[in-house]
């Protein structure tokens, strides 16, 4: 390797790291819920699919406000 060849270092760029959060867990409930309830008992799925769609709203909702605020930022 020559001296013409050599790696212009750059500084690294910021990362935006999520803040953490419980939707994910309960999403995951949600689908073992689902699931469950598809051998057991009706009122199982029924419960899995509204803990479901709770956290998928929740989750999208946060989501969006944290990219509101990256918009903001850069």
């Amino acid at each position: 390797m020559t001296d013409n060849d050599a790696i212009e270092w750059q500084e690294p760029r910021e990362m935006l790291i999520p803040r953490p959060t419980a939707w994910p867990l309960l999403t995951a409930f949600g689908i073992t819920f689902i699931l469950l309830g598809l051998v057991t008992v009706w009122l199982v799925v029924v419960a899995g699919v509204i803990m479901f769609a709770t956290s998928i709203v929740g989750w999208m909702g946060e989501m969006l406000r944290d990219g509101q605020g990256q918009d903001a930022h850069g």
